[in-house]
């Protein structure tokens, strides 16, 4: 795991200090209906926490999200994210990229080598918000090609928020600290189950091609920033494939 992008991943951090010139274009998207991430031809291991642990996940700070029963969409298991409140810190960090050193936030991750990304590659989640604005909940895809495509990442950001122009000054941000990056903002029913189904091909970048990543290595990242200490988000049945 890279540890740069693992901070972009968290919530921004120093990858927003040290912003390169390109920004991406910003775009919002409902969700849309999909089914549970189970079946064949998933990259990831234990992606519905079934293990009832975090096996396959990396952890990336000392805020480990658990894994409960409790909380479920149809399954066993499901990874709960929680952090200690962050206040005005998490509102400056997400709207105005200041204190975010001073942010504290939950990240788990996976790393998937030689993805090649076809028009069926697809990625489904199931997230169960608990939280109040300026809490934020996001999943984060970190390309990077293989030597013989280029060395600049690509960064696919999907943001799950309680404020909707929180997201979208949020989502800017990320795309300008990051040379080819797009973001998408995605509501989610606060105190419900949400299954959401992208295709990973349709959110690249506009300006590149699936043909750039062929072979990359890609590192799946799941991140949760709490404003208030009662703010939560639960996750469940993530597919890669």
């Amino acid at each position: 795991m890279k540890p740069r992008r693992l901070v972009a991943a968290a919530v921004l951090l120093v990858v927003l200090l040290a912003a390169v010139g390109y920004v991406s274009t910003n775009d919002s998207a409902s969700p849309s209906a999909a089914s549970s991430s189970t079946g064949d031809g998933d990259l990831l291991t234990n992606g519905g926490f079934e293990s009832g642990n975090l096996q396959g996940w990396q952890t990336g700070n000392a805020l480990i999200p658990t894994v409960e029963s409790k909380v479920v969409n149809g399954s066993s298991y499901a990874a709960d994210f929680r952090t200690t409140g962050n206040g005005l810190a998490l509102s400056q960090c997400t709207l105005h990229a200041l204190e975010c050193s001073l942010v504290n936030s939950s990240t788990i991750s996976q790393q998937v080598p030689g993805f090649s990304i076809s028009p069926s590659s697809r990625l489904s989640a199931a997230v169960y918000p608990a939280f109040q604005s300026p809490s934020v909940f996001q999943i984060t895809l970190d390309f990077t090609p293989s030597s013989q495509q280029g060395s600049q990442d690509v960064v696919i950001y999907y943001i799950f928020y309680a404020s909707a122009g929180q997201c979208a000054t949020y989502s800017q941000l990320l795309v300008n600290a990051t040379q080819h990056a797009r973001a998408f903002c995605l509501p989610a029913q606060q105190g419900g189950w949400t299954v959401v189904t992208r295709s990973i091909a349709g959110d690249l970048p506009s300006a590149l091609s699936p043909s750039y990543l062929s072979g990359a290595s890609l590192t799946l990242s799941l991140s949760f920033a709490g404003g208030n200490s009662n703010d939560t988000s639960f996750v469940d049945s993530i597919f890669l494939g």
